[in-house]
């Protein structure tokens, strides 16, 4: 289940023009990354229009030592980390639960759960001024809506939704990432509008309520449809106009 399969059955309902919506989002994927494929994958699809919802990925970079604005910083490449994937795979599951336990804790062993914190090369750095994360991130957008203005491709930008439940609304990191997302929302409020595009404040659109979240970032079921059905008003405002 998927927002931008909940987004395909609105469009589709009650409409004229048959509305097709392909998922090109992958967990962990930064500004930089979705710029590169948005250059050499997505625009291959021909789409009519993209949107883009994204900001979450981008801030342990931004705190992270020694900041460079190509994240090389922060992140490896995961050629660099082959032999350690490679002996990882090899290992069998164990029918002991904390042996499992140990191997997950020493080893990249389920990559699902521990890749995305494989790939970082710091810790965070609660001193670290985001500033220059924050140019690179103001970047890295622009530079995608002038290639969609360029291919004249519909872009609609949507600042990124942060809940602060009730178990981490004092934890110290969980604050720092909901001031650089409420920072990072400021931007892509400011780019939509300077440079004309389609623009959804979903951050402020959906309730900070936990029926609509399974975590800080993840949205539940409900959450979903809120967030499609948000996106799917501004969609056929757009092409009813």
């Amino acid at each position: 289940y998927s927002y931008p399969l909940e987004l395909e059955r609105i469009l589709n309902s009650d409409s004229k023009i048959k509305f097709e919506v392909n998922n090109c989002g992958q967990g962990g994927y930064n500004s930089a990354v979705i710029m590169v494929r948005l250059l050499l994958q997505v625009l291959d699809t021909n789409p009519n229009m993209i949107i883009l919802y994204q900001g979450y990925t981008d801030v342990r970079s931004y705190l992270s030592k020694n900041f460079k604005s190509d994240y090389s910083h922060s992140r490896y490449n995961l050629s660099e980390l082959y032999s350690k994937f490679k002996f990882s795979v090899s290992i069998p599951k164990m029918p002991f639960s904390f042996l499992n336990f140990l191997i997950h804790r020493w080893f990249p062993y389920n990559l699902r759960e521990s890749l995305v914190e494989l790939i970082h090369k710091e810790d965070i750095d609660f001193r670290a001024d985001p500033k220059e994360g924050l140019k690179t991130f103001e970047r890295n957008l622009q530079y995608i809506i002038d290639i969609c203005i360029a291919r004249k491709v519909k872009l609609v930008m949507s600042t990124y939704c942060h809940f602060l439940y009730k178990d981490i609304k004092d934890n110290l990191l969980s604050k720092k990432y909901d001031e650089i997302l409420t920072m990072e929302n400021e931007i892509i409020k400011s780019l939509s509008k300077k440079n004309n595009v389609y623009f959804v404040d979903n951050a402020n659109l959906i309730s900070k309520n936990e029926e609509y979240f399974v975590d800080s970032i993840h949205f539940s079921h409900k959450g979903m449809r809120v967030l499609a059905s948000n996106f799917a008003k501004k969609i056929k405002s757009i092409y009813e106009s």
